[in-house]
């Protein structure tokens, strides 16, 4: 793996450091020092969760915890970086996200408190309604107050994110950005190959690629669409790559994994695993150049130029 470089651009390991009272370096999760030091560079969106259990208010709260907790353990590191828009350094770097907008909670002067903590993407929704809208498994749109987070995050420079999003409420995202920021949706897979209310449409692929932004392949079971019956995890996961590509997406997909967020196939039960999936693509004919931009360079093309 020395030289493959990996970029994923959601995961929840840091809601479970700081739940665990563990550390990047040594820990039981999928994501750990260990498991990505061998690749040439690694670039992961840290994803801070919005505990369901809490109230919009203790979310809020918690959520300067665990960034507090996350940067004091994992900065110990000279290779590491956490990403505000200087530079990629040639190891390990991280960028701070928020899941699910929530912890607003009808005060937008939350938004920069987020963002001086280095936030710069934020996953607008979960589940349910909430100050900010419907989620995916609601029918509703934006709220007022959602429409003016979205608008919002492009004069800071926070990206939104509509995985989790309803089909209403994307579609609203799109209107605001449509010519003000771009937009992308961070862990979400193809509806047209399993239709979940939690996936993708392919006009919704297709709207976040011509605003610019990316897509990053989720791992989750349910999402996929594996079930017990499911004996080719890795042919399911490589027919949603293929759709999103035959959507015109060989600059717009990369990985959002879900580690530590979601059941994984056991075929790819952590980040170290991932190199079996890029050699099941080589297997099928899959250039080198589409495999690394899967896999790392369009997120990282995406980052340095709409994180500044």
């Amino acid at each position: 793996m020395n030289d493959f470089s990996l970029a994923d651009v959601h995961c929840d390991t840091a809601y479970e450091l700081y739940k665990r009272k563990e550390s990047f370096y040594k820990n039981s999760l999928a994501i750990s020092a260990q498991k990505v030091n061998n690749f040439k560079r690694y670039l992961q969106v840290m994803a801070i969760w919005s505990e369901k259990t809490l109230s919009d208010d203790e979310a809020y709260a918690q959520f300067f915890e665990i960034s507090d907790y996350l940067k004091k353990d994992i900065l110990n590191d000279p290779n590491t970086n956490i990403y505000q828009g200087v530079e990629i350094k040639d190891k390990n770097n991280f960028i701070i996200s928020v899941e699910d907008a929530r912890i607003l909670n009808n005060d937008i002067s939350r938004l920069k408190a987020i963002y001086d903590k280095g936030v710069r993407i934020i996953t607008l929704l979960w589940t349910g309604d909430t100050c900010i809208g419907g989620s995916f498994d609601t029918d509703n749109g934006l709220t007022p107050f959602g429409k003016s987070v979205v608008k919002e995050c492009s004069e800071l420079g926070i990206i939104p994110d509509i995985s989790h999003a309803s089909v209403k409420s994307a579609y609203d995202v799109f209107e605001i950005c449509e010519n003000i920021s771009t937009v992308i949706a961070s862990h979400s897979d193809s509806y047209d190959i399993h239709p979940h209310r939690r996936n993708l449409r392919d006009e919704q692929f297709k709207l976040i690629r011509q605003y610019g932004g990316i897509v990053g392949l989720n791992l989750c079971r349910e999402h996929l669409g594996l079930s017990s019956e499911n004996t080719d995890e890795t042919a399911v996961i490589i027919r949603h790559i293929e759709h999103y590509l035959s959507l015109g997406g060989e600059n717009t997909l990369c990985l959002g994994c879900d580690f530590d967020g979601a059941d994984t196939p056991a075929s790819f039960p952590n980040v170290s695993s991932l190199h079996r999936l890029a050699d099941a693509m080589a297997r099928i004919n899959y250039t080198d150049e589409l495999i690394e931009k899967i896999f790392y360079s369009n997120a990282e093309i995406f980052i340095l130029n709409n994180i500044k």
